[in-house]
């Protein structure tokens, strides 16, 4: 899904070994039309029921974690393993644009190294939210 950066706040595409798109995330600072999901299943984005203000105002403060734009792409943890799934997150704070790609996040969890464990915090806290208000669950 493509969507003018300045507005994009957070995005999250959960894919295969072969970066074939399975699932993906868009979330846009604006007051309408403001979330946005495709699945493999679906031919354009779906626009899910907006985020109250209130919503993207907290995703906001998830998103300046200062530990997401410290994270250098060349120090991810990378699982020596051939098949599996690709995660790619994309931070916007206003200022910066972060964009982290995962392999097998999976396991990094289970391994409990420090970027993923970053990673996955934000992650989670944005889950809630977006499950809270429409009721879609994000597969890691």
């Amino acid at each position: 899904m493509e969507f003018n950066k300045k507005e994009l706040l957070f995005k999250y595409e959960f894919s295969d070994a072969w970066h074939m798109t399975i699932f993906e995330l868009v979330i846009l600072n604006k007051k309408e039309n403001n979330i946005f999901m495709s699945t493999e299943l679906t031919s354009k984005p779906i626009e899910l029921p907006f985020l109250l203000e209130e919503d993207i105002e907290k995703i906001k403060e998830i998103v300046c974690n200062e530990k997401i734009y410290e994270i250098n792409q060349d120090e991810v943890e990378m699982p020596m393993v051939m098949d599996g799934y690709n995660n790619t997150f994309t931070f916007n704070n206003g200022e910066q644009l972060k964009e982290i790609d995962v392999c097998n996040m999976r396991y990094l969890e289970i391994k409990d190294t420090k970027n993923a464990k970053i990673i996955k915090e934000c992650f989670d806290k944005i889950s809630k939210i977006v499950y809270k208000r429409t009721y879609v669950k994000m597969p890691l």
